[in-house]
């Protein structure tokens, strides 16, 4: 009793769906390896601010992508499940970061319109996930 014989190209095939899923973050499992809580263009009034929240738990990662359409550049700041500032940065024109999260619980991202004269929009992606996310790489 032995296996059916398998051609090298079939054996490739297999192989290269295999590497495929586990670059996506899929498992067999249908665990949800990446969670987007929000991606879109905001419109925001002078000196106002967007209020994102996105769950995480240890060993996952917080992906933050931000970007200017038009108007001032925001502020944006990270803050942990304690409310302390866990990233700041000051009039941006494009930002792309991820943290690697230590401590679980829900994460705030605030993007702020600093000015008070006009207003602003951007484009921003906030997610949380294991291994691989293709929703935003």
């Amino acid at each position: 009793m032995g296996s059916r014989p398998r051609s090298r190209r079939s054996l490739i095939r297999v192989v290269g769906s295999l590497s495929v899923a586990g670059l996506a973050g899929c498992t067999a499992r249908g665990d949800r390896a990446c969670r987007v809580s929000y991606a879109g263009i905001d419109t925001v009034r002078a000196a106002e601010q967007q209020r994102y929240s996105v769950a995480a738990n240890t060993g996952e990662r917080l992906y933050l992508w931000v970007r200017r359409q038009q108007g001032s550049r925001p502020t944006v700041t990270v803050l942990t499940p304690t409310d302390e500032p866990l990233f700041e940065a000051g009039r941006i024109e494009r930002l792309e970061r991820v943290f690697d999260i230590e401590e679980p619980g829900s994460y705030t991202v605030l993007i702020q319109n600093t000015s008070t004269a006009s207003g602003a929009q951007w484009e921003t992606t906030v997610a949380a996930y294991r291994g691989w996310c293709s929703e935003v790489f």
